[in-house]
């Protein structure tokens, strides 16, 4: 927000590269049974080390700026899709869980973010679904049920509506090492950001360590 071009010394990018290449090899294991978790975790440690890079390269440690209010509901939200977004699909589900109604998180994300809480999930939904998708022991038919979809039509439209194609042709047309030929992208992934956690307090309200004292106005 206040930085927003950081410079990368040649010894923390190669760490940045090390980690994307580990990222990169998590996601072609799709013989892992718990693939989906491995990758969350590199991903979370490649933000941790952008986050490293830079807090080092600040001129003064005054110039870290603590997160906004809106921007810490921000990352809550996204840290609660990485733990939900295959069960819980509905914009409701993730409001109640940090306090607020569902017009006030939708407002915030689109202030901050520019895309509505639906347009975060859904984003989550496919990602996920792209990713059990490319797993060759897994039917269309089970990874609907993984994704908690009501049956497998309705998974494949949704899927439908946001790649472009079927989840059978996407599935088909995976290389599971190189990764898709020839097939439409989804719309451009959501980026992972990772926070201090905050909980509603026991008058509804949300506890945000960060910023507590600041509003829930998405300005």
């Amino acid at each position: 927000r206040t930085h927003p071009v950081t410079p990368i010394g040649s010894s923390q990018l190669g760490i940045i590269t090390s980690t994307v290449e580990r990222l990169i090899a998590k996601m072609k294991r799709t013989d892992h049974i718990y693939q989906s978790a491995l990758v969350k975790s590199e991903i979370e440690s490649l933000c941790l080390e952008m986050m490293d890079v830079e807090a080092k390269n600040a001129s003064h440690i005054n110039d870290i700026t603590e997160p906004t209010y809106n921007e810490s509901v921000v990352y809550e939200f996204v840290r609660l899709i990485l733990e939900n977004s295959r069960k819980e699909h509905s914009v409701l589900f993730y409001a109640t869980e940090l306090c607020m109604t569902r017009t006030q998180l939708s407002r915030i994300l689109k202030a901050v973010t520019g895309k509505t809480a639906i347009n975060w999930i859904n984003n989550a939904q496919v990602i996920e679904s792209k990713m059990l998708l490319r797993k060759k022991d897994l039917s269309v038919q089970q990874v609907a049920e993984m994704m908690n979809f009501s049956d497998q039509s309705a998974f494949g439209k949704f899927f439908k509506k946001h790649t472009g194609v079927s989840p059978m042709e996407y599935k088909n047309s995976v290389d599971p090492v190189q990764g898709p030929n020839n097939t439409p992208k989804a719309k451009k992934d959501a980026p992972f950001a990772f926070s201090p956690n905050f909980r509603c307090s026991g008058d509804g309200s949300l506890n945000n360590p960060l910023s507590s004292a600041k509003s829930v106005s998405s300005t």
